[in-house]
């Protein structure tokens, strides 16, 4: 695994931690705003990141929804309900 795979994996972990919660999440901005010219680089790119792994996992949603919605019968539904 190369470099950039293994920033990435690690990046991604710190999202998945950070977007269980909203606290954390504030402390690591607030902790990041204080670095000099980068910190607000860094919290950039990580909420660039956390919103690309929404985007992606919202598409595999999609198309698992739409998967599932092909395997079943319509003739076979209840359309009373």
């Amino acid at each position: 695994m190369g470099i950039k795979n293994e920033v990435l994996v690690k990046i991604d972990k710190t999202n998945e931690l950070i977007s269980n919660s909203p606290i954390i999440k504030g402390l690591i901005d607030g902790g990041l705003s204080l670095i000099p010219f980068v910190g607000s680089a860094i919290s950039s790119s990580l909420d660039a990141r956390a919103f690309q792994l929404f985007e992606e996992n919202s598409k595999k949603f999609t198309e698992e929804v739409r998967q599932l919605l092909d395997g079943v019968d319509e003739d076979k539904l209840n359309e009373t309900n």
